[in-house]
């Protein structure tokens, strides 16, 4: 079972044993790998649905982008299926305070100028140094 529709991974040990309270998103173009790679699904529509009610929530790629609208409208995705994808995403967005007055969210006060400088590179560049390990093969 491709691990972006594999709810034993997904749904009843992260969320279920684990308790984790966030969202979980695919690998690149792992969705569409569950139907034209893996095939997994037969279907857009098959994949939709079973990648989203696994427990997958976001998507790195254009599958849904490309597909959830069709599957919507024809009925094969209905609310089961799209609304806890949906209020993983907002809860998340509710706890980092994405909806609380735009004065009042630091992030929004963190540009380029800072993500960028100096400072922060250097420290990027020390941590990937400390962080290489080498390994032997025997």
């Amino acid at each position: 079972v491709p691990a972006c529709a594999n709810s034993f991974l997904m749904t009843e040990t992260l969320r279920n044993k684990w308790g984790f309270d966030g969202y979980v998103t695919s690998d690149c173009g792992a969705v569409d790998d569950v139907l034209n790679n893996h095939r997994y699904t037969n279907t857009t529509d098959d994949t939709c649905v079973v990648t989203l009610d696994s427990g997958m929530d976001i998507e790195c790629g254009d599958f849904l982008r490309s597909s959830l609208g069709s599957c919507i409208a024809n009925g094969a995705c209905n609310a089961s299926v799209t609304d806890p994808p949906l209020r993983h995403l907002f809860r998340v967005q509710m706890r980092l305070g994405l909806f609380d007055p735009a004065d009042g969210q630091d992030y929004l006060k963190i540009g380029m100028i800072h993500v960028s400088s100096d400072f922060n590179q250097q420290l990027a560049l020390e941590a990937a140094q400390q962080g290489v390990v080498m390994l032997k093969n025997e």
